[in-house]
């Protein structure tokens, strides 16, 4: 069975900072995988172990985000055979 996991890069949250007039500032905020598709992960990882001879593959459209290095490896970290 190949199950695939859609994430997505969002701004971390301890990073994001609202400005005198109210709008948020993400300015210094750095990148992160959502911590629900990280659990959405970790379930398919559970999944595939479970069922046996599964494949893992993660998808996102995060465009230059993705090529930050520790970004990719973070999402990889949690076990899919690749990235998409």
């Amino acid at each position: 069975m190949n199950i695939l996991v859609c994430f997505k890069y969002i701004y971390n949250d301890e990073e994001v900072y609202v400005g005198s007039d109210g709008t948020p500032d993400v300015g210094s905020a750095s990148w992160v995988v959502s911590p629900y598709d990280l659990n959405a992960t970790e379930a398919a990882m559970k999944l595939a172990a479970a069922v046996g001879d599964s494949n893992v593959y993660m998808m996102t459209v995060a465009g230059d985000v993705l090529d930050n290095s520790k970004a990719k490896k973070s999402a990889l970290s949690r076990g899919p055979a690749a990235m998409y």
